[in-house]
């Protein structure tokens, strides 16, 4: 598992290889047909909450080595929320990023509140929307706030990148239906990879329960365009 910033390829942890040995360890390790967390030893319910932790951790020099990053006796299969216990229980200085991306009223929010930890980095952009207009960000996003919150946004990414501040781990939430541009996130940031993969029907189903009608409104159409835009280029991954 990615995550302490060293001079990592990232490229490793989207390689055939990774996740190649990634699903054959989650398929062989099946007990009676359910993943079985291995640090809490409780069932792991949601595919996106698999996390494959390497027991020796990868550095910029044993990365390359088979023997260690693809070898099955040093990963181990656990949840995010126990991967994170895992590093804190050792007292390591460590930090992990996680793109969080999904359709509109996936989960992705909820998925984030339910792992967050004190002092964790969250990087939202509808959120920053939200923060600098006061309005829910699909009330409109007013044009004149744009390079405001394109600002912020890009001051975060920044601050990620040189590791400025002692946050525990960074989520970075999204749509992200672009394949390409979930790539470009994760080599940047060296980070795991998380789709909340919730189906259309559920997703509109969600939305037609809001009782503000113009964001009802708004939510259906991101939920529409998100689904097609996924389809076109069909890269969830």
């Amino acid at each position: 598992m990615a995550g302490n910033y060293v001079s990592i390829n990232t490229s490793f942890y989207q390689s055939d290889e990774w996740l190649a040995t990634r699903q054959k360890i989650i398929t062989e390790r099946l007990v009676n047909g359910e993943t079985i967390c291995e640090y809490c030893h409780k069932p792991i319910y949601k595919k996106y909450d698999i996390i494959l932790h390497h027991k020796i951790e990868l550095d910029e020099l044993n990365y390359q080595d088979v023997k260690v990053s693809l070898n099955p006796d040093n990963i181990m299969i656990v949840h995010h929320a126990c991967h994170n216990k895992i590093h804190n229980n050792f007292g390591k200085k460590y930090s992990s990023c996680y793109i969080v991306y999904g359709p509109p009223m996936a989960g992705k929010s909820t998925y984030v509140k339910e792992h967050l930890q004190y002092g964790d980095l969250i990087i939202d952009i509808d959120k920053i929307w939200e923060c600098i207009s006061g309005f829910n960000h699909l009330k409109g996003k007013p044009d004149g706030l744009k390079r405001n919150v394109f600002a912020i946004r890009d001051l975060l990414y920044d601050q990620l990148r040189h590791k400025v501040g002692f946050y525990k781990n960074c989520y970075i939430v999204g749509g992200f239906p672009l394949i390409s541009e979930r790539e470009r996130l994760a080599r940047d940031f060296n980070a795991e990879v998380l789709f909340i993969d919730t189906d259309k029907e559920t997703c509109m189903l969600r939305a037609n329960e809001i009782e503000d009608k113009e964001v009802k409104k708004n939510y259906i159409t991101y939920i529409e365009n998100w689904f097609d835009k996924a389809k076109l280029f069909d890269n969830r991954k």
